[in-house]
């Protein structure tokens, strides 16, 4: 679940808002396909990855997570990355990564301040590997729901876009960020459409839960 929207979610998770059809759109063409009513599909799931991933049961599946670990009372659980994690940019998906994103959504949605109250703290304790410390004991979902926010890339978040401005977390934007996922945007009309293209070299192809997933080399969405 993602927070509700405010100003700065879409620097946080870049979700896309209700667009309006214009006359002047063009029309489609052979082999598009025409969505009616609400669209359920999670945008952001096709640019982001998650810790854990959802499949056809609603059962969490480790996505970019290999393998994980806790401690007796349950208030400690380590994550070790997969190997092999990458950005569009060709750059590793890191734990330090995995940290900034915790952070960002934990100190700018309330939603997400709320959903994690329980977790004190993330931190890097080894090679590939982020620990999530609980101050809940006994808390069954915790573990489960940790692994629900989208990771974002530190180094992208932390540097300056193309005209030299600081980018930052809080404030919005129309540049199209940097992501991990099997999609990357395209093209923004803004107010009338995104369209995504299958990234190829998509680290995660052969996952059990990406298996028959994200056939189309590139779709478009308009709202009307």
């Amino acid at each position: 679940s993602f927070p509700t929207r405010r100003s700065s979610d879409l620097a946080l998770a870049f979700l896309v808002e209700i667009l309006s059809r214009q006359p002047e759109s063009p029309p489609l063409q052979p082999g598009e396909i025409i969505t009616t009513g609400t669209i359920t599909q999670n945008h952001a799931a096709l640019v982001f990855d998650q810790l854990f991933a959802w499949d056809e049961k609603y059962e969490a599946k480790p996505q970019m997570v290999d393998t994980w670990k806790t401690s007796d009372d349950g208030l400690v659980w380590t994550f070790t990355l997969r190997d092999g994690l990458e950005w569009h940019d060709g750059k590793p998906v890191t734990p330090d990564d995995v940290i900034f994103s915790f952070d960002a959504f934990k100190a700018n949605s309330p939603q997400y301040a709320f959903y994690y109250a329980h977790v004190r703290k993330a931190e890097k304790t080894g090679e590939g590997e982020v620990t999530f410390y609980f101050d809940e004991p006994g808390n069954r979902e915790l573990p489960q729901i940790i692994g629900e926010f989208p990771i974002l890339p530190k180094h992208w978040w932390s540097a300056k876009d193309a005209s030299g401005k600081q980018r930052s977390i809080t404030e919005t934007t129309l540049e199209a960020p940097l992501g991990s996922g099997p999609y990357r945007i395209k093209a923004v009309s803004p107010g009338r459409s995104i369209t995504y293209e299958r990234v190829k070299e998509y680290w995660g192809a052969d996952l059990p839960t990406s298996v028959g997933t994200n056939n189309f080399d590139e779709m478009r969405y308009e709202y009307f």
